[in-house]
Formats: C-alpha cells, structure tokens, sequence
C-alpha cells in the first residue's frame, strides 16, 4: 500500500492532538486516578479485541516474563500521573514528560553497551546529540530553581523513572513476537495484566470504593479519556507497520506539550512555572530522538 511522504508527521501529529486532549479532560474533569486507569486499560481491551482475534497472541514465554514486570511498573505509574494531573496541571506533566527519552538514552546503553561504537563511527551526529545533552542538561538546572516544577518532580518521580525504563522493556520483549502480533498483543495482554493488578490492588488495599469505581459519574467520566487513550495507541501502533522511521512520531508527538501551553493561553489559565526551561527539554528530547533515528 503507497504511503503518503508526510505520513510520519500525520501520525505524528494525531498522537500529540491526542495525548494533549487526554492531560487536558483529566485536568478539566479531575476523575480519581485510580477509576480513570482502570477504564482506561478496559477501553484499550475492547478497541485492540479484534486485531488479537485476527493476528493471534505471541506464542513465545518469553515475551510474557517481559511483559509482566511493565505492567507493574505502569499499574502503578498510570494511578500517579491521573492523580497528579488535576493538582500540578496538564502543562506541567507535558513539560516534565520528555525528560524520559534523556534518561532512557544513558540507560539503553546498559542494555547495549555495543551501541556506543555507533556514535563512534558518525562523529558528527555523535557530537550534535553530546551537544544536545548538554542543553538539555542546562534546562535541566533551571527546572531545579523552579518551585512549581519541583513539586511536581517529588509527585511524578515514579512516572517518570516507568517512562524511562519502559521503552528499552519494550524493545526487549517485542524481539519475542511478530510485528503485529507484538504490537497489538502487547497492548492487549499488558491492559489484562494491569486490570488483574488493579483488581488485585482493590481487594487488598481499597484505593477506592467499588461503588465509586463502577458508578454512572465516574465511567461516564472515564470511557472518553479512555477511547481518546486507545485510539492513540492503535495510530501510534500504525507508525511501526507504515513508517521506515517510527522515531520521527515519536518526536512530532512531543509538540502535544506546546498544544496544552496553547490550549491553556486560550482559556487563561495561568503558569507559574518556568515555561521556557520545560520547552527546552521538549526541543532536547525532539533532537535526540531525530538523531538517533539517523543511526538507523
């Protein structure tokens, strides 16, 4: 099937619309975190059902053991940031956000320590991204005067180590799967497993009532944020079937940052943090994911 040229930036940008719609109805509509998480990964079930029913699930152990310890890590990391959300606000989280693919980048070579003669061998992308660490190093300092910011830091800390740990889990488990089978199943089978956990983490430790979690105001609340949720999932998802470079997605995705700052000027809401240091780790975070995905 022909693909359009600008295809990567279509995606791209229906991720960023998405993902800021998500922060901003969480922000407007304050859904207890721990009911939003929970119909969000139910919706995430209904929409990838029928690409499971017609690719199949990963037959492969492996790919479940992988799988498992990253439904934790966001069984937990999905119920802080819905609860945060409403109390720092969506431009905060959307600034703080990205900072993840700077930590992820250090962390990958952990994973692949063999990687390091990449950069090695293209000394002048090698430089551009030492040179974007360093930037993104200088926002960083700036972040740490910032009050607002900080506090947001101490709330989102567990988010943002998820975020950064996810991505290199991920790649690890997809090597056990086909393309789409490890693309939809993931999604699928990860929902499942965080829902057992939730429900588990509900028996046990009663974050909230059932009632609350099943009444009319709350999955009426919920489901919206949800569907907006997995209908990012299943475009992001599309970009690794369509896209050469899925890495440019994941950079346009990250303008979802400068959207929320748009979008909360037109309403006049106030920001008292430090707007251009939370941008420029977004514009860091952009550049290192372009140059890495000039790596190949």
């Amino acid at each position: 099937m022909a693909v359009p040229e600008l295809a990567w930036a279509y995606l791209g940008l229906g991720t960023a619309v998405l993902a800021a719609l998500m922060m901003l109805m969480q922000e407007k509509m304050k859904v207890e975190g721990f009911a939003l998480a929970f119909w969000c990964k139910i919706a995430c079930v209904i929409t990838t059902l029928p690409f499971v029913i017609y690719y199949g699930l990963p037959s492969d152990p492996r790919f479940y053991l992988w799988l498992v310890p990253q439904s934790f890590l966001f069984a937990v990391s999905d119920v802080v940031m819905f609860r945060s959300l409403p109390k720092v606000g969506a431009g905060v989280v959307s600034r703080l956000l990205p900072s993840t693919v700077v930590i992820g980048f250090f962390l990958w070579f952990a994973v692949a320590p063999e990687e390091i003669k990449l950069y090695v061998d293209r000394p002048v992308i090698g430089s551009l991204i030492v040179v974007v660490l360093c930037g993104a190093a200088f926002f960083a300092m700036r972040l740490r005067k910032c009050v607002v910011s900080m506090q947001a830091l101490r709330m989102l800390w567990f988010v943002l180590a998820a975020n950064a740990v996810s991505p290199l889990m991920a790649k690890i488990t997809t090597r056990y799967a086909t393309v789409a089978q490890g693309a939809f199943g993931f999604t699928f089978a990860e929902a499942l497993m965080m829902i057992a956990m939730w429900v588990v983490w509900l028996a046990v430790a009663r974050p909230v009532s059932f009632s609350s979690l099943v009444e009319k105001r709350t999955w009426q609340r919920s489901l919206p944020i949800g569907i907006v949720t997995a209908v990012l999932v299943i475009i992001f998802v599309t970009s690794y079937y369509y896209i050469d470079n899925p890495g440019y997605v994941s950079a346009v995705q990250l303008v979802y940052a400068p959207i929320i700052m748009a979008a909360h000027k037109w309403m006049g809401k106030k920001d008292d943090s430090d707007v251009f240091a939370g941008l420029g780790i977004v514009a860091c975070a952009m550049a290192l994911i372009v140059l890495k995905t000039q790596l190949g």
